[in-house]
């Protein structure tokens, strides 16, 4: 039986026998490795030569039909391509032919025309905007304007930002003509702080002159009435509320090399009465447990030569002046305040006065004006104010007099009139009371030596005399 060359095994028997011959099982063994491998050296068994035949065959076949597939799909793709071209023309043709037909409409909504305009303007060309700070100024920005792409400086496009009330036919903050709504509102806020941060501020400035010129104005106003009524707007400047101290305000006008800058403080006119100018230190209406104001001072600047004057007057009129009003606030428990009236110190030269003069009639018919000191009125068991008027005493010096106290009554100019009275009058008492005294201390008991003077004459019984 032959062996399967494809089944065969290795025997198990001896390769050769006693005589050194191979042995059958062997033989067979060989025979069968023999058929599975091929014949002579070079040659292959029937049976794998046909199927390299056949493999040879297909593979020539595959090749062919990938070779044709190639070389459909380049020509389907080449097919694909003039197509998508021609479709490009077509739709280039299309959009220009559109262009050409809606000129005017593009020339309303130029946006879209990023790559018009001279080749050095198209967007594609323009440099990179700087973004690094702080900024130059002359960084560009691209821009489309009349159809064509064109730059514009940063700088520039500020300009046209700050100043845009002016640029434009319209205010885009207007109210809705017809409406009867409000303007829109414009806020500028700085940063908040975080934590132990402080909030960020907010700067104003007005531009600084050329070598001789002004420095620009920094204007806050308020909003116009309407013209047909309705007030004016008002401008609040306000510090900052804290839970600690609340923010100043400091109203500061410029240094200068000769002279500083004046702040002027006025209201607005009007047909009937002007604007009311109020200082006033505390909230503007009384509130609970407020706590005790602040003081409210005016003073003139010190100086190392003369400082300046403080003035509080009222305005001239073809009417009647307005009155000078000072007076301390009303205590519903405690005391009133004091006004307190005193010239400054000197040294080395005279102090300086207080003077009271009352107005003059400088034409036709009319009475100065009067000086009238008074002191209060008491009440319950309280006393009525004292009115007390003294002269300053000497120096310490070797001479010098103590202050004189004139009483000084008004010299007449007319034909037959009379001069002035001094008139010195007690209050009367009430009840077992007696009328009030005229007291006179430290009369000399010697005739003085000036004209005029009055003396007690102590050895005449204590009589009051005039020297002629």
């Amino acid at each position: 039986m032959a062996i399967n060359p494809l089944s065969a095994s290795v025997p198990a028997a001896p390769i050769v026998d006693s005589d050194g011959n191979v042995t059958t099982v062997w033989r067979g063994f060989f025979l069968a490795l023999q058929a599975r491998t091929g014949g002579a050296p070079g040659a292959s068994t029937g049976t794998i030569n046909t199927g390299l035949t056949t493999e040879t065959a297909n593979r020539i076949a595959a090749d062919a039909a990938l070779g044709t597939a190639i070389s459909n799909e380049a020509a389907a793709r080449a097919t694909a391509i003039a197509a998508e071209q021609l479709a490009r023309i077509n739709a280039d043709t299309d959009f220009a032919h559109g262009i050409s037909e809606n000129t005017t409409a593009i020339a309303a909504n130029p946006g879209v025309l990023l790559e018009s305009g001279t080749a050095g303007l198209k967007i594609s060309r323009l440099p990179a905007f700087n973004a690094s700070m702080p900024a130059l100024g002359t960084e560009l920005v691209p821009i489309v304007e009349g159809g064509a792409t064109t730059a514009i400086q940063l700088g520039q496009l500020y300009r046209y930002s700050v100043q845009w009330l002016d640029l434009v036919a319209t205010n885009p903050l207007d109210a809705i003509g017809g409406s009867g709504a409000a303007g829109r509102e414009v806020y500028l806020q700085a940063g908040n702080g975080d934590g132990v941060g402080a909030g960020g501020g907010s700067f104003v400035y007005g531009g600084a002159g050329g070598a001789t010129g002004v420095g620009g104005e920094v204007q806050l106003l308020g909003g116009s009435g309407g013209s047909a009524s309705g007030d004016g707007g008002a401008v609040v400047v306000q510090g900052g509320d804290s839970r600690s101290t609340g923010g100043a305000i400091t109203i500061l006008a410029g240094a200068g090399d000769t002279d500083g800058g004046g702040i002027n403080v006025l209201t607005g006119e009007g047909a009937g009465i002007s604007g009311t100018v109020w200082v006033q230190s505390g909230p503007l209406y009384p509130a609970i447990n407020a706590g005790n104001t602040g003081d409210a001072f005016i003073f003139s600047g010190e100086a190392a030569g003369n400082s300046g004057a403080a003035g509080v007057g009222t305005g001239g009129a073809n009417g009647t002046s307005g009155d000078v009003n000072m007076s301390t606030g009303t205590s519903a428990t405690g005391a009133s305040g004091n006004i307190l009236m005193l010239t400054g110190n000197a040294n080395g030269a005279d102090a300086g006065g207080l003077y009271y003069t009352g107005g003059l009639v400088a034409s036709g018919n009319g009475a100065g004006g009067s000086l009238i000191f008074s002191g209060g009125q008491g009440s319950g068991t309280g006393a009525g104010g004292r009115m007390q008027f003294g002269a300053g005493d000497s120096g310490t010096g070797a001479t010098g007099n103590g202050g004189a106290v004139d009483l000084v009554s008004g010299a007449s100019h007319a034909t037959n009139g009379n001069g002035g009275d001094i008139t010195l009058t007690t209050g009367a008492g009430n009840g077992t009371g007696h009328r009030g005294l005229v007291v006179l201390n430290g009369l000399p008991t010697a005739a003085p030596a000036t004209s005029g003077a009055i003396w007690r004459d102590a050895g005449a019984g204590n009589v009051i005399k005039c020297v002629p």
